[in-house]
This record gives structure tokens, sequence and C-alpha cells, in this order.
């Protein structure tokens, strides 16, 4: 077995992807108040609250069908034959 310091992978390196490197910008300009955008940036922001209250009530659900998958594929290989087990 290789120890993962020792693997080589070619062609990932950033410059082989073409990643660029962000540049950092003056976000200052965007708290400037705009009496067309506040509609509009509130909107969003409401918008974005809700996601993030939506993705707390799912959170962790993942997990547990994971679990709730092991669990039953557990109950099933000891409760069948291998015949049976293989055909699920």
């Amino acid at each position: 077995m290789q120890d993962s310091a020792e693997v080589e992978i070619e062609g990932d390196g950033p410059d082989d992807i073409g990643l660029k490197v962000s540049v950092p910008i003056d976000a200052s300009m965007l708290d400037t108040p705009d009496s067309e955008l506040a509609p509009l940036v509130e909107q969003l922001r409401r918008s974005l609250k809700n996601m993030q209250g939506n993705q707390a009530q799912v959170d962790g659900i993942d997990d547990a069908v994971v679990k709730a998958h092991v669990a039953l594929d557990d109950m099933l290989f000891k409760h069948t034959s291998a015949q049976q087990y293989n055909v699920l």
C-alpha cells in the first residue's frame, strides 16, 4: 500500500486546471444605500434566511439515511440466505 504522501497526481495542479487566483475586491461600495436595489436586497436576505432555515430542518438526514441503510443491510444479511441476499 502506498503512503498518500508518495502518490503523485498528474494534470491536477492549479496551472493544469486553469485555476485563477481571486483578487480581493473593495466591498464597501456594496453597503452604499440604493433606493432601487434596497427592496431586492431585502428580498434576497429573506430568501437566504429561509434557505438557511430549510437547511437546518434537514441537516443530518443524510447521515440518518446512511445509518438506516447499514442497519437494514445488516438485518437482511443476518436473516436471509446468501442467494436471497445477493438478489437484494
